[in-house]
């Protein structure tokens, strides 16, 4: 169970775990997605906590960034998901990522980019996770009960308008797929 080996690699040793019980495991095939479980803890003040904690681990998130070659405008690249967590039929969003055994990136995101003609390689994304976090591992997005944490990677290009503007006609996609590619100016996302 890497997840919860990684997980108590990283435990601060002033915090003492008096119990833990694991509740649920979810599994894709031998790989551990998340688990569950409850934990009683007393920290070096002797103050004892009961803590309900999902372990995820990390995601890797995109941030596609198209510059234009005539204008010199940049433009994102997003999908947009159902994310039932936050109760929303579509969430815009960075695209995840994964990586798979030999080192390519993968995952249904990756696919709808290539789709638009968007190619991601490993080696050429830059890890911008530092610039969000002074946290060695990542960005962690809900600390509270998770351990989950992201790192933002960059893929930056430049690319003619009119291939910028055929993306822009091809987003929003087939019906394949619950999630759609998005692209619009930079400028927009913040």
């Amino acid at each position: 169970m890497l997840p919860f080996q990684n997980w108590c690699a990283t435990c601060d040793q002033q915090l003492i775990f008096e119990k833990i019980m694991i509740q649920s495991i979810d599994m894709v095939e031998d790989v551990v997605l998340t688990l569950k479980f409850s934990a009683e803890t007393t920290d070096s003040a002797g103050n004892q906590k009961k803590h309900a904690v999902w372990l995820t681990g990390a995601s890797l998130h995109v941030l596609v960034v198209i510059t234009s070659e005539e204008t010199r405008k940049q433009h994102a690249v997003l999908v947009a998901c159902p994310r039932t967590s936050i109760g929303r039929a579509s969430f815009l969003e960075l695209p995840m990522i994964g990586i798979d055994s030999l080192g390519n990136v993968d995952g249904a995101p990756a696919k709808m980019l290539r789709d638009l003609g968007i190619q991601l390689q490993l080696d050429m994304l830059l890890d911008i996770t530092h610039l969000s976090s002074e946290e060695g591992r990542g960005i962690f997005t809900s600390p509270d009960s998770r351990d989950e944490f992201i790192r933002i990677l960059l893929h930056s290009a430049t690319m003619p308008e009119a291939e910028i503007a055929r993306m822009y006609d091809e987003c929003g996609g087939s019906n394949e797929s619950s999630c759609k590619v998005h692209i619009l100016p930079l400028s927009d996302m913040w």
